[in-house]
């Protein structure tokens, strides 16, 4: 598949064993951009699944860099992470809210102190008490959410087919190199088969050629034996 911005690599690179591990950090810095999409339309009061789709597009995208391609594994993790990173975004949108209405407390002498955004931050569960503010941000979270499903359903499914569609050709090419092997193994079998016998032949040449030598000189020194007994025979007649 050709690379780009719009564009995910869902294959394996050829020798490269998928990184798990920098997937799952790419995933996340790249579904940043996504998060930070949702929240600043939920500053205006918008809410639409743009946002979870460019978080879940980005996640892709950053795992499949990272981590030097995609699998369906690491597919259902940048989902996972893309959705995290909306979560963390809705909650960040909450701490602004929260800060810019204590902001007002204190502009109008309600507040003895000047609110911080990180104390905000750890004060935000705080308003989970007060029905009204939980139910709007639940509401919140879960249209964000739903929006963010239909928004990237037809792009996870159309990325989860590409990666079918690699496993298949992956396994395709691996089937066709086996029958290459083993064809090869076949046409290479008559010469190495003929190379076998030739060396058994030259083997028991060998071994029959030296069993004649051996038997030959066996010969030889029986003749030897029986003239050298013949004549210290004739000697002793003397």
């Amino acid at each position: 598949m050709a690379k780009g911005l719009f564009n995910i690599d869902t294959a394996a690179h050829q020798g490269v064993k998928e990184n798990v591990v920098a997937g799952i950090l790419g995933a996340f810095l790249f579904a940043l951009g996504g998060g930070l999409l949702y929240l600043l339309l939920a500053q205006v009061g918008f809410i639409a699944g743009i946002s979870g789709m460019v978080a879940v597009f980005l996640a892709i995208k950053g795992y499949s860099v990272f981590a030097k391609g995609l699998s369906k594994r690491g597919l259902i993790i940048s989902v996972v992470i893309a959705f995290l990173v909306l979560i963390l975004a809705w909650y960040v949108s909450l701490t602004i809210d929260v800060y810019k209405e204590l902001s007002e407390l204190y502009k109008a002498g309600d507040l003895a102190e000047k609110p911080k955004f990180f104390e905000c931050v750890m004060m935000t569960p705080m308003f989970f008490k007060d029905a009204g503010f939980l139910r709007a941000a639940i509401v919140n979270l879960v249209l964000g959410l739903l929006f963010a499903v239909g928004g990237s359903f037809a792009l996870i499914a159309n990325i989860s087919n590409q990666i079918k569609q690699n496993q298949q050709y992956a396994a395709a090419q691996a089937a066709n190199n086996q029958a290459a092997q083993a064809a090869n193994a076949a046409a290479n079998l008559p010469e190495q088969t003929a190379g076998a016998v030739g060396n058994v032949y030259d083997a028991a040449y060998t071994e029959a050629d030296a069993a004649a030598n051996e038997a030959a000189q066996a010969a030889d020194d029986a003749v030897g034996a029986a003239e050298d007994a013949t004549v210290q025979l004739s000697e002793g007649n003397e």
